[in-house]
């Protein structure tokens, strides 16, 4: 909100008193916002959560995001076509319906993700963090598949089945090249010794791999943005672990960075081009149905898949009803890859896309956004019980329990064999747990928390219950993830 009233002011300061018109440049923002963004998510990402939690990431980042398209343009379609008398029910047709939905289905739950704090609501903080960067992915992805089929002017059954087989094919290339730049990554800090004392080398090969990856995928018609987000992921695995010490805290502080000033330099390229708005024809009653619909569009998308999940199990672990509302208010914002591909829109009635998009991003970023706290303070949303700490050391048992052979097989794989190549946690961190460890009088078991095996009935609630026990738990538990 304070990036976007700041472009405002900038805008009418070179508008009004300059008499300059800045314009929107889409190669710049995908060439040099985004990567930054994506690359500060993949890299920095809670692993454990965000794999613990893939059913619902998946199913609401890329099912939903699907169904949200659908929904939306479907509704959009009807809003347009029965407001009598309108000039926008004239010429607005399917196709423009369906681009605007298509732009509209990028959700922002940055701001939310702000207030539902990881340590007190930890599923929910990272099923709404993964779907946001899964989500948006999904929605560039859709775009591309979707763009030529709209430039046609063909909307049979034909067309859009090759659509999907195209966002299917393009989905699958662009995960295999990411983790692929990632291993390359991985294998040349693991592998070339002389990196290891030069910091800046060390960066520099993160940096640079990651934009590589990025490039390389855009220009051969892949994901970009897939691409350099599975890239960082794997990256975050492997490689972290081969780096100094410094390189370590280098390489978060520069990617978390750069990603917030990315952020918010497009934000406040937001509230410049608004300005420009009133110079646009503005339909005031498409606007409302659109953000209307939008609400419409995200009970779907949420009520689906987790309706489908309740169904098969009767129950949804980790979340409960509040925070299921919670989850729904938070895709109702829109933000900058929404912005973004409005305005790289030339098909069609563009410029109604483009206002309409921009109202919608505006209001829901302003309005919605800032109403995050009161709006969690009306439906009751409360901590759980199961605390991040409580979660992680009292459960973990029945988690080791539950896992699949498979799952049992990829890690035991892992540790022997891909991370002797390419590097891993219990390369380098693992001195540093053990030494914390002992420190703090930890005992050895805890050290599962770190990849090893948790033994068989260790822990019980009397082990943990004086203040000076917990106080060196939560010291143990706050290294732990800030390492994960």
């Amino acid at each position: 909100s304070i990036a976007i009233i700041i472009g405002i002011i900038c805008g009418l300061i070179l508008e009004e008193g300059l008499s300059i018109t800045v314009r929107f440049d889409d190669h710049s923002f995908f060439y040099f916002m985004l990567p930054p963004i994506i690359l500060s998510a993949g890299y920095t990402l809670k692993r454990k959560r965000f794999l613990k939690n893939l059913n619902y990431i998946l199913l609401l980042g890329v099912v939903g995001t699907l169904i949200s398209m659908v929904t939306l343009s479907g509704l959009l379609y009807v809003s347009a076509h029965y407001m009598s008398g309108s000039k926008l029910a004239e010429e607005y047709g399917i196709g423009d319906c369906l681009m605007l939905a298509t732009v509209l289905c990028a959700t922002d739950q940055v701001a939310c993700v702000a207030i539902v704090r990881e340590e007190e609501f930890p599923t929910l903080n990272s099923v709404m963090f993964g779907e946001s960067v899964l989500n948006d992915a999904v929605s560039i992805v859709i775009f591309q598949a979707i763009l030529p089929i709209i430039k046609g002017g063909e909307f049979t059954g034909g067309s859009l089945g090759i659509a999907f087989g195209k966002f299917v094919y393009i989905s699958l290339c662009s995960v295999l090249m990411g983790i692929a730049f990632g291993l390359l990554a991985s294998l040349m800090l693991k592998q070339i010794k002389s990196l290891y004392e030069n910091h800046l080398g060390q960066v520099c090969v993160l940096l640079l791999t990651g934009y590589l990856a990025y490039v390389v995928a855009d220009v051969i018609t892949l994901s970009g943005i897939i691409t350099i987000f599975c890239a960082a992921f794997t990256m975050s695995h492997y490689a972290y672990y081969s780096l100094s010490d410094e390189a370590q805290k280098a390489t978060t502080l520069i990617f978390r960075t750069t990603g917030y000033i990315a952020e918010a330099f497009v934000f406040t390229y937001l509230g410049l081009v608004t300005v420009y708005l009133g110079k646009n024809d503005v339909s005031v009653p498409f606007c409302v149905w659109t953000m209307v619909m939008s609400l419409v569009a995200r009970l779907v998308t949420v009520g689906i898949p987790l309706g489908v999940i309740w169904l098969i199990k009767r129950t949804l672990k980790g979340l409960n009803f509040r925070e299921v509302i919670m989850l729904w208010y938070a895709g109702l914002i829109r933000g900058a890859v929404a912005f973004a591909l409005a305005f790289t829109t030339t098909v069609g009635d563009f410029q109604i896309t483009d206002t309409t998009t921009l109202v919608v991003v505006i209001f829901t970023t302003v309005v919605i956004g800032s109403l995050v706290p009161l709006f969690a303070k009306i439906i009751g949303l409360k901590q759980r019980k199961d605390s991040i700490l409580e979660e992680t050391l009292y459960i973990k048992q029945k988690e080791e329990k539950k896992r699949g052979k498979l799952h049992t097989w990829w890690r035991r794989f892992d540790d022997k064999y891909i991370k002797a190549l390419f590097g891993g946690r219990d390369t380098g961190a693992q001195k540093e747990v053990e030494e914390k460890e002992k420190e703090l009088g930890v005992e050895s078991e805890a050290m599962e928390l770190q990849g090893t095996s948790l033994q068989e009935n260790h822990y019980d609630n009397e082990e943990v219950k004086s203040s000076t026990s917990d106080q060196k738990l939560l010291c143990y538990v706050s290294l732990i993830f800030q390492k994960s």
